[in-house]
């Protein structure tokens, strides 16, 4: 639902410049499906239809966004991705092993004990081989138990 008080020709206006700044490739993968959610007078919640594009534009493009905007507005406006789930109520099945959450705080700080620190997605070289790779990794991270849960990723040794 778009507020009464977001104007259309304002969202069209930073669209328009925005398409001007970016290449056409990028435009329509990742800002095109963006549509204004929300917005005050500091802030402004846009949607898309993909959690994965959130959180990608969300991390490399919000800054871009927020820039385009104040050239407009002639002030700051803090600006967040949204997504809205086509899975609505997504009911849990009605058996299911629950465990206590104190085994889970256990578990959890076992398994960080054995992770590597040198290993993060700050220090992963990401390349035209592995940039798909990177990308549902970091979304599965950012989204745990929602989004290609478990991750599998397959190839060749060295890749």
């Amino acid at each position: 639902m778009i507020p009464t008080d977001l104007k259309p020709s304002y969202w069209q206006n930073v669209t328009d410049r925005l398409r001007q700044q970016v290449s056409e490739e990028i435009y329509e993968n990742w800002f095109r499906q963006l549509s204004p959610k929300e917005e005050t007078q500091d802030t402004l919640i846009l949607s898309t239809k993909d959690s994965f594009a959130a959180i990608w534009i969300q991390d490399n493009y919000v800054e871009l966004i927020q820039e385009t905007i104040e050239e407009f507005t002639q002030h700051p406006v803090l600006v967040t991705i949204d997504y809205a789930s086509s899975v609505k109520n997504k009911q849990p099945p009605a058996k299911r092993l629950v465990k206590t959450k104190a085994s889970l705080v256990e578990n959890s700080q076992e398994t960080i004990r054995k992770l590597n620190p040198d290993f993060t997605f700050e220090s992963f070289v990401t390349g035209p081989s592995n940039q798909s790779a990177q990308l549902a990794c970091m979304t599965a991270a950012h989204n745990p138990g929602t989004y290609a849960n478990p991750i599998c990723i397959h190839g060749e040794t060295g890749l």
